[in-house]
């Protein structure tokens, strides 16, 4: 027989002789327990890192991100609608706006605009499909400003409230068609790529969180058991009724277990509610007050074809007066959907607060409390392995 084969099998003979012992099984059952205590508290760590991955990026990170490149859509939008304001309120006071405030806004929208597109590049993060569709929002941009600047200067020239030129004309609508045809389309894609990361995230978040939780059950319940296993065990063996270390060691595997299941619960039940009836809302929202100001810009425009067509001025009054105030309506919806999106953004906050209060400290907690346990554990089992040396 080779030497080393019987090396290697009279060191498996003195391994499975100290395993018969009771010091041996004692020490066999503590690594069992001491084994399953540490996969409970690598799946707790995983689901807590988990959970706090998915706050981070929805609540912190990615999620405020796309919410400001939603202001694209919308700035754009506006822009296009204040071109028209302008071009249409030359002298006239039955708008509800006036040329200087229109520019004003339009100015506005302009920086907010630039501002929606840094947010935007930054949340690309080198992916050539969306940086392509940023720079082609950039070249537009460019383009449709070039358009209306032209539009306004010519308007500007022109006396009265009569037809513009037609020079001006044209060049607001080759601006408006740019605008509604190729920009905005454009605006929402950067912003639904945008949101790729929110969506993405939150699904792995949705995924793990149908597994995790039950795992960390098992891993508890196991723990539990190994536990209250060794407990038997010593209390059989030496005569003792109550180990009070491994009876605290059971108790704090099972509060361990437990209140990180409820922690747990409870931030992905604001996750979800700051997804949904928050971050998703707003979004919405927001797309529906930029097609509010399409819609206004679009009446604007029907407004510049019915003077350039009606050459009558008592009649043109007469239409005009029929129509009211341009603004007083859309004015009055935008008002109404700033009010539902300062709603769901506070509901969003509450809960992403809440998500960050559940899940405060907990990256600690497990492993502290794993350690603890297997401190108690040790405690528990050393004074039966002392009375055999």
């Amino acid at each position: 027989m080779p030497v080393k084969t019987a090396a290697r099998q009279r060191r498996t003979a003195v391994i499975l002789r100290n395993v018969r012992t009771t010091p041996g099984r004692v020490r066999m059952l503590t690594a069992l327990v001491l084994v399953t205590i540490a996969g409970l508290a690598t799946l707790g760590s995983l689901a807590i890192d988990n959970a706090r991955s998915g706050v981070r990026v929805i609540g912190h990170g990615a999620g405020p991100q796309v919410v400001a490149t939603s202001d694209l859509y919308y700035a754009l939008s506006d822009m296009n609608a204040q071109v028209a304001n302008v071009l249409l309120a030359r002298g006239e006071e039955n708008l509800g706006i006036s040329q200087k405030a229109a520019l004003e806004r339009y100015e506005n929208r302009r920086t907010q605009a630039s501002r929606a597109l840094m947010q935007a590049t930054s949340l690309a993060g080198g992916e050539r499909a969306q940086d392509n569709t940023i720079r082609e929002v950039l070249d537009g941009i460019g383009k449709y400003e070039r358009l209306a600047s032209q539009a306004m200067i010519l308007a500007g020239r022109a006396q009265g409230t009569g037809p513009l030129p037609q020079q001006a004309l044209e060049l607001y609508r080759q601006a408006n068609t740019l605008m509604t045809r190729d920009l905005l389309p454009k605006a929402e894609k950067v912003t639904l790529e945008s949101d790729g990361a929110v969506q993405g995230s939150y699904e792995h978040a949705q995924s793990q969180v149908s597994t995790l939780p039950l795992w960390i059950a098992v891993g508890g319940v196991c723990a539990v058991l190994a536990l209250i296993g060794l407990q038997v065990y010593l209390a059989a063996r030496f005569r003792r009724i109550l180990n009070l270390a491994l009876v605290l060691a059971t108790v704090a595997t099972f509060v361990l277990a437990v209140a990180s299941l409820l922690v747990l619960s409870i931030a992905q039940e604001n996750l979800t509610t700051a997804k949904d009836e928050g971050h998703d809302k707003i979004l919405s929202v927001s797309r529906s007050r930029a097609a509010n100001n399409t819609l206004q810009a679009n009446e604007a425009g029907y407004r510049l074809d019915v003077r350039q067509n009606v050459t009558s001025k008592e009649t043109l009054r007469g239409i005009e007066a029929r129509m009211g105030p341009l603004l007083d309506g859309f004015a009055s919806t935008d008002r109404t959907m700033v009010a539902l999106i300062d709603d769901h953004r506070q509901v969003f906050e509450q809960a992403i607060a809440g998500s960050d209060r559940a899940l405060n400290g907990w990256h600690l907690i497990f492993p502290g409390a794993a350690g603890g346990i297997a401190l108690l554990v040790l405690l528990g089992v050393r004074p039966r392995l002392g009375e055999y040396r």
